[in-house]
């Protein structure tokens, strides 16, 4: 899953909580954090990651 697929799933639980606010609310995060994730302006860090059941996964590969 790529980031723009995560953010597509933070806007569809935010559309299913009724609101960005709701949805922060519910996961006991600040509201401008989830805002500011879904404007671009920060990447989604552990708290949004484990609220949406997701983990970050780094990796490397050979160059081609």
């Amino acid at each position: 899953m790529d980031l723009e697929a995560v953010l597509r799933l933070l806007r569809q639980s935010c559309d299913d909580a009724g609101s960005q606010t709701e949805w922060a609310h519910m996961k006991k995060i600040s509201v401008a954090h989830v805002n500011n994730v879904l404007n671009g302006r920060r990447m989604p860090g552990n708290a949004v990651l484990t609220a949406m059941d997701l983990t970050r996964v780094m990796m490397y590969e050979p160059r081609k």
